[in-house]
């Protein structure tokens, strides 16, 4: 350091004034005629100037020494900053190494293996290669596709029954989540080369939240949902086939016994009624009015196509 070189310097210029000095000596004592006590100072004149010599070339070296163990530190110095960068670098290396999930949950899926080699998203330019699946099973999701003709009944927090196959007869509560705001469209075409068709279902992604964490809901099962857009309680309901026509209004065919039969021997009368429709649902329609608890109607007449009878022939005997 600049202490030690400093000090080697002061010890040179020390060195080289007691040389100066003691050939001083030596001088005035061979150009003079010595008795036996000079030539005693001379010996010793002597020797202090070789001692001195040796300790002016001592110094050299001390300094050209300390220099070198400067070059030697500043080298060492370099090597150590450049080690600093590759222990960085391991480090780094072993804490990609160190997954920490995102989230709590329950590992349902396994990708890889130990031993396996995988991508690291860090080091590679692509996603990287996944290693778990992790489902958090505390809030379970049922994710469902709704057409467009009843999406403007989804609204958020609607409630919804959903039910599994593998427990039938139990219904979980749940709430609507999340309505997208725009559609997944499925197209489904046929036709030949010369003439095609082209049929497109609107449909939009729904999610729905079950209230209460089940064990008996896993990840990835199937399940059938009904919406509740609309309840009512203690109303007068016929099946939905008992209503002609499909607003507000509509007709029912009532059903009145006789008190004798007819001439054609009938013994009850149908007469035509206009009844005031609420709710509608898959198998029974609301009637506000127009019908009485415990009246009797007759389910509408099938307007569909004609049945036809085929008969099979299976040739001259």
């Amino acid at each position: 350091n600049e202490l030690e070189v400093t000090n080697a310097r002061s010890q040179i210029a020390s060195a080289r004034s007691q040389v100066r000095q003691q050939e001083a000596t030596l001088l005035q004592a061979q150009t003079s005629v010595l008795p036996e006590t000079k030539r005693r100072e001379l010996e010793n004149a002597r020797a202090a100037y070789a001692q001195a010599r040796a300790q002016l070339r001592g110094a050299d070296a001390g300094i050209t020494q300390d220099a070198m163990r400067g070059d030697e530190a500043v080298a060492s110095l370099a090597g150590v900053e450049q080690l600093q960068k590759q222990l960085d670098e391991l480090l780094v290396r072993q804490n990609d190494t160190t997954i920490i999930a995102s989230m709590d949950g329950v590992i349902t899926k396994k990708y890889t293996e130990e031993g396996e080699l995988i991508t690291s998203a860090i080091g590679s330019f692509s996603s990287g290669s996944p290693l778990y699946q992790i489902s958090d099973l505390s809030t379970m999701l049922v994710k469902i596709n709704v057409n467009e003709v009843d999406i403007q009944k989804m609204k958020v927090g609607t409630i919804t029954e959903v039910t599994v196959d593998s427990s039938r007869g139990t219904i979980f509560m749940g709430k609507v989540s999340k309505v997208a705001p725009a559609a997944s469209n499925a197209t489904a075409s046929s036709g030949s080369a010369a003439t095609t068709s082209s049929q497109t279902v609107i449909r939009f992604p729904v999610e729905i939240q079950v209230d209460k964490s089940d064990p008996r809901l896993k990840p990835g099962m199937s399940a059938r949902c009904a919406v509740i857009v609309n309840r009512e309680k203690d109303v007068v309901r016929v099946p939905k086939n008992c209503v002609k026509g499909e607003g507000k209004t509509g007709t029912a065919d009532i059903v009145t016994p006789t008190v004798k039969p007819t001439k054609d021997g009938a013994t009850e009368t149908v007469t035509v009624r206009t009844v005031e429709v609420g709710l509608r649902g898959d198998d029974f329609v609301e009637v506000k009015s127009g019908l009485k608890e415990g009246e009797k109607v007759r389910p509408a007449a099938f307007n569909g196509p004609k049945r036809q009878t085929i008969e099979m022939n299976n040739g001259p005997n």
